[in-house]
């Protein structure tokens, strides 16, 4: 490859995988001329890839990058990374065990310290280049996800995002760490994990935990901004939670809660639930009512094979527990149960 530089023409050095992450080995190249073993590359090229590793994440074997097509983002996030690398590399620290998706924790947290608005995703570039493994991971974040986790470290958001990570929480895994792998691998896990989280607090406390009132306005903002349901649709299911709240507000028997969490483990089940509170509701309900207590579009919302169904379900089980918790519902016989202390949303976000 030539130059064109003061002075005349220069030709540049040749490299081979050594030089360039993930190259193959120079005698499988077949891009270049004859005689000469491994890739042409020019200076930029060649400067591009010796820097490349200051921008990086380095740890457990495998070097980590952020890229976005957002230029404010990047440069905030390369800059700092920068100083990182730098101090890491003075102080040769030694190699500690990583924490569980230390990468797509970092990521995260450099999302939520944005100032920004986001103009574009992310993508988390896992790469080795190593004698013995080459790899290249890509794992990308739409714009929508990346925004949306960026919002939730101000306003009103910020107190549902710390209940958030807790219910993210396993036994080996932090939340924070596990609602990051989430976010980049598979975000539509991120509003199950709070729906298993709240039943399985329901199944053990028959009462209204004390996390609704976070995590309920949370959960629907991510599901109208990130997995675009159709904001029509979510008044609908409220408007239908709204009857189901009202049906079971005036029993306070232990079992009531227990027994609507329990219809909405299987399709069928809670399709005869509803049926039997809607034959009800049209034999009992007040004067002046002349509402259905599900109506056929509610109904297709919820039960639809070849729609959401199962999202919607969700939406609908913490829709009704929002509703409850309103009206200040609580089992007679529950035992208490406080929301998360401070102490512990403080550990999941370390």
């Amino acid at each position: 490859m030539l130059i064109v530089r003061p002075g005349g023409l220069r030709v540049l050095p040749y490299y081979g995988k050594v030089d360039v992450p993930l190259g193959a080995s120079t005698a499988y190249r077949n891009t270049t001329p004859p005689d000469h073993a491994g890739l042409a590359l020019c200076l930029a090229c060649v400067s591009s890839f010796h820097a490349l590793p200051y921008g990086c994440q380095i740890g457990g074997g495998r070097a980590a990058a952020l890229h976005s097509w957002d230029e404010d983002f990047l440069r905030g996030f390369v800059s700092l990374q920068v100083v990182r690398t730098l101090q890491q590399a003075m102080v040769g620290a030694e190699a500690a065990t990583p924490s569980p998706y230390w990468r797509e924790v970092t990521a995260l947290r450099q999302l939520r310290r944005h100032r920004r608005r986001l103009s574009a995703g992310v993508e988390l570039i896992v790469f080795s280049n190593s004698n013995k493994e080459q790899v290249l991971d890509e794992h990308a974040m739409d714009q929508p996800l990346a925004e949306w986790l960026r919002s939730t470290v101000r306003g009103s958001r910020t107190g549902g995002f710390r209940y958030l990570a807790r219910a993210h929480r396993t036994k080996n895994v932090p939340g924070t760490a596990m609602l990051a792998r989430h976010a980049f691998h598979a975000p539509r896990q991120v509003l199950r994990r709070v729906v298993t989280f709240l039943r399985a607090v329901v199944a053990e406390h028959p009462a209204v935990p004390g996390e609704v009132a976070h995590l309920v306005p949370l959960s629907l903002s991510y599901a109208i901004e990130v997995l675009q349901v159709n904001e029509k649709d979510v008044v609908r299911i409220r408007q239908l939670a709204e009857h189901i709240a009202e049906t079971l507000a005036p029993h306070r028997e232990r079992g009531v809660l227990k027994g609507y969490e329990n219809a909405h483990r299987e399709s069928r089940r809670l399709q005869e639930w509803l049926q039997k509170r809607a034959v009800s509701w049209a034999l009992t309900r007040p004067e002046g009512r002349a509402e259905p207590f599900v109506t056929s579009d509610q109904w297709r919302l919820l039960f639809d094979p070849d729609g959401r169904s199962w999202l919607h379900q969700d939406l609908l089980f913490i829709a009704v527990l929002e509703q409850l918790h309103q009206s200040g519902w609580r089992a007679d016989d529950a035992a208490a149960r406080d929301d998360l202390d401070d102490d512990l949303i403080a550990q999941e976000n370390q």
